[in-house]
C-alpha cells in the first residue's frame, strides 16, 4: 500500500469523509490480497512457463475476487473475507500444477478452475460460518446466495459495501492494463501498490452513486488503453498519478468533470489520433508536458468543460 498517498488522502479529509472504517478495511485487504496473488504467480515457475500467463491471470484474478465479495455479504467480517481469499490463492497455484503436470496447462479450462477454486474455499465457508452440512456443490453455492440475499436489508453500511463490491472487480480489471504488450507483473504490483487503494477509494466516495468518479475513469483509462499506441510503463504510471490528482482536488472543490465531457473527449481524440502515440497527439496538439496536459484536456473540471474539447 502506498503511505504517503494514504496519508495525503487522510489529510485532506478524503478518506474519512467518504467512507467507513469497514470500506476502507475492505479496500485495504483487497489491495493487499491482489498484490499477494500478484507477488505468489510472478514467483510461480509454473506459471511463468504457460504461453498464455496472462488470461491464466485473469482467470485467477476474477475467481479471488468473487470470493472476496461472496465471503464478505456473507460473513460481514473482512477478515475471514481476506483469509478465503488466501487460501484461494493457493488452491489456484495447486489447479495450474495439477494441469501442467497432465499436460493440460496450456488449454486452462476457464470453468473447471473457477468450480476447483470455489469447491476448495466457499464449501468452507458454508460449512464454518454459515452453519452447513456436506451437500452438493450447487446447494452449498445456493445457500450462500440464500444468505448474502438475507443480508441486504441489514444495515445501510453493509448494503453500500456491497454495491461498491460490485464494482470493485472492475478497477483492477481496467486499472492493470492486461493486454499491454510490455507490462509484466512485476510492472502491475507496482500498480497494485502505488494506484490501486486509490482508485478503489474513490468506487466508495459519494460521488459514485451516480458514476460522476468511476464511470469518467474507466471510459478515459479503457480509451487510453484500446486507441493509443506506444505508452510505456512509465507514461502509464504518470497518467493515473496525475489522474488521481486531478480526481482529488476535483472532490475536494466540488466540480469533478461530468461523464458527458469525458465522453466527447474522448471521441475527438479517438476519432483524429487513434494508433498514434501520446507524445504524437501532445505534438499535434501543442501540449508541452504530455500527461499533465491529457489529463486537462479529457478530465477538465466542470468549470473549464465548458469551451468543450478542441478548445
Amino acid at each position: 500500500m502506498n503511505h504517503r498517498e494514504e496519508e495525503e488522502m487522510e489529510s485532506s479529509g478524503f478518506i474519512t469523509n467518504t467512507t467507513t472504517n469497514v470500506q476502507k478495511d475492505l479496500i485495504e485487504k483487497y489491495a493487499t490480497i491482489l498484490f499477494e496473488y500478484f507477488a505468489i504467480m510472478n514467483a510461480s515457475a509454473t506459471v511463468q512457463s504457460i504461453e498464455d500467463r496472462v488470461r491464466v491471470v485473469q482467470i485467477g484474478l476474477s475467481a479471488i475476487t468473487n470470493i472476496y465479495k461472496l465471503a464478505f455479504v456473507s460473513t460481514k467480517n473482512v477478515a475471514t473475507s481476506f483469509g478465503h481469499c488466501q487460501k484461494g490463492i493457493y488452491c489456484y497455484i495447486e489447479y495450474i500444477e495439477q494441469a501442467q503436470k497432465f499436460g493440460t496447462s496450456h488449454t486452462l479450462d476457464y470453468l473447471d478452475a473457477i468450480t476447483f477454486i470455489y469447491d476448495k474455499t466457499l464449501t468452507d465457508l458454508h460449512k464454518s460460518h454459515l452453519g452447513g452440512t456436506s451437500s452438493s456443490d450447487s446447494s452449498v453455492f445456493t445457500n450462500i446466495l440464500s444468505v448474502s440475499q438475507s443480508h441486504q436489508a441489514r444495515g445501510r453500511e453493509l448494503e453500500q459495501s456491497k454495491l461498491v463490491l460490485d464494482q470493485l472487480s472492475r478497477v483492477p480489471t481496467i486499472l492493470l492494463w492486461f493486454q499491454h504488450p510490455d507490462f509484466t507483473m512485476l510492472d502491475q504490483m507496482d500498480i497494485i501498490d502505488i494506484h490501486l487503494s486509490d482508485f478503489a477509494t474513490y468506487v466508495f466516495s459519494e460521488e459514485s452513486v451516480n458514476g460522476q468518479i468511476t464511470e469518467p475513469v474507466f471510459l478515459f483509462l479503457e480509451t487510453l488503453q484500446e486507441k493509443f499506441v506506444g505508452i510505456t510503463k512509465q507514461d502509464y504510471l504518470d497518467i493515473l498519478t496525475v489522474l488521481s490528482k486531478h480526481i482529488k482536488r476535483g472532490i475536494k472543490r466540488g466540480n469533478l468533470a461530468t461523464y458527458s465531457y469525458v465522453r466527447d473527449a474522448c471521441i475527438y481524440l479517438s476519432a483524429h489520433y487513434s494508433g498514434q502515440s501520446l507524445h504524437y497527439i501532445a505534438a499535434q496538439e501543442g501540449w508541452k508536458k504530455p500527461t499533465d496536459d491529457l489529463i486537462k484536456f479529457v478530465y477538465a473540471s466542470v468549470s473549464s468543460a465548458a469551451s468543450g474539447p478542441g478548445r
